[in-house]
């Protein structure tokens, strides 16, 4: 079985506020979805980023929770910009009504799972 990964890259100009962003989702995860594992990932080998991307290790979470969870977040810290990477494909997600973005996040990572099994 392969390792299944859905990266979360804040999209903006400021690097700080993206890593703050990755950090803050990272925590949040942490705390509300269970068997999940994310993981913050430098933009930059070159820089001292803290890193602006949050890598989602899926283990047991379900598609449904972990969508659930970026939802919500994006909900309460009002960061509706994000662009969306699992197995090669990529979703650019940007001026989307925070109450949309659950039913987003679980139609790509739900289409991810019927092509890439």
């Amino acid at each position: 079985m392969s390792v299944k990964i859905l990266s979360v890259h804040f999209c903006g100009d400021g690097l700080l506020e993206k890593n703050l962003l990755a950090e803050s989702l990272r925590g949040y995860l942490e705390e509300e979805v269970s068997g999940v594992d994310p993981q913050i990932q430098r933009e930059s080998g070159n820089t001292m980023d803290m890193g602006a991307t949050l890598a989602i290790i899926l283990g047991t979470a379900s598609i449904t929770a972990i969508a659930r969870g970026i939802g919500n977040w994006i909900a309460k810290n009002n960061a509706a910009s994000i662009t969306l990477t699992m197995a090669g494909r990529t979703l650019d997600v940007r001026n989307v009504r925070a109450s949309d973005m659950q039913h987003i996040i679980h139609a790509f990572m739900s289409e991810n799972e019927k092509f890439n099994g």
